[in-house]
């Protein structure tokens, strides 16, 4: 989705002296934000009655207010939009924050297994 021709007005000032990369930055920011508002714009307004989905939902059983399900076991509130900015698979993160982890972990061990350093920092 490009969103160049609908920031052109702004982004042309904000970037007057910036170097390449500092404006793709500012730009990708702007774009960024832009997203942003309107996601939740779209996340904050239930869906109108006239939308196509929503008049097959209704065709399928679906009552507002309702869960889903046959028992109506489902839940009430929609998934949570979580956004991945970053160009690493999806996973990948978890997985980052668990090597960080362990690092942390297994340098403080270190720590507390030398008794020079445990001289040293007490």
């Amino acid at each position: 989705m490009n969103l160049w021709c609908f920031q052109e007005a702004s982004y042309p000032s904000q970037s007057q002296g910036l170097s390449k990369n500092q404006r793709k930055k500012l730009r990708t920011e702007l774009i960024q934000k832009t997203e942003d508002e309107k996601r939740s714009e779209g996340l904050s307004s239930a869906i109108s009655s006239s939308n196509i989905g929503f008049k097959m939902l209704q065709q399928m059983g679906y009552n507002p207010g309702k869960a889903l399900g046959k028992h109506e076991q489902g839940t009430l509130e929609p998934l949570n939009v979580d956004v991945k900015r970053s160009r690493s698979g999806l996973g990948r993160d978890e997985i980052e924050k668990a090597k960080a982890i362990a690092k942390a972990k297994e340098s403080s061990l270190y720590k507390l297994s030398n008794p020079y350093l445990n001289m040293i920092f007490g």
